[in-house]
């Protein structure tokens, strides 16, 4: 199962909310991301789009239409703060006139970023690179991903446990059947504290440290320790 990229798709007019969805959609194959699945939703009213976002856990990106002079920018306002109240950590990006640009971001600081909505129909594929850069972003894994790469590498250094990567085992004619029970990758996974790029338990830093803050983004807090 691949990770999937739900879009949440808000526009008032239904003409405008069909030629949005088909133009993005069109574009999600040139960026070539066999690893992540994307898909788009499309909702008409802010209301519906509320009950989208609390029904459904894989939406991870919002983009709005601020129409000015359909709905006030205290209606769109309050929008954006009801959904940040149901998934604080869920971006929305906001599309509208160029001509109200800095006046709409104004109105909330939690909007992600802005795009012109002429630019988004005629050339999509700003907004839906800067969104899944934001997705591939929040995905990441700091201390996993290093530390797979790690062992992956095949490093042949002294850690703490003494069997070096397994091989104490392995080479047994006795206990082999032990090695090959757990794998290799469990034995050359068991490294100790002395792999300084990996980081440190007691003093939260390198990948260990940006795992630590990763994980107090996600639970709202202002630190956590493994």
């Amino acid at each position: 199962m691949l990770p999937l990229l739900r879009i949440l798709l808000i526009e008032q007019d239904p003409i405008t909310l069909q030629e949005l969805s088909t133009n993005l959609s069109k574009t999600i194959p040139n960026f070539e991301r066999s690893d992540v699945h994307i898909d788009i939703i499309e909702c008409l009213e802010l209301k519906q789009a509320l009950a989208c976002v609390e029904a459904d856990g894989d939406i991870q990106a919002v983009v709005l239409s601020w129409d000015v002079h359909n709905k006030g920018e205290r209606t769109y306002s309050r929008f954006i703060e009801q959904l940040k109240g149901i998934r604080l950590e869920l971006p929305v990006y906001v599309i509208g006139d160029d001509t109200k640009g800095l006046e709409i971001v104004n109105e909330s600081e939690e909007i992600e970023s802005f795009f012109f909505k002429d630019e988004v129909i005629s050339d999509p594929e700003a907004i839906l690179g800067y969104m899944i850069n934001d997705f591939d972003d929040r995905s990441e894994t700091p201390f996993w991903t290093a530390y797979r790469r790690y062992v992956g590498e095949a490093n042949d250094s002294w850690h703490t446990p003494g069997h070096s990567g397994g091989s104490s085992f392995r080479n047994s004619p006795y206990i082999k059947d032990f090695y090959q029970f757990y794998g290799r990758n469990v034995f050359v996974g068991d490294l100790s504290v002395s792999v300084d790029s990996l980081g440190s338990l007691s003093d939260s830093t390198n990948t260990i440290g940006r795992a630590q803050e990763s994980a107090a983004a996600t639970f709202e807090v202002k630190h956590t320790y493994f």
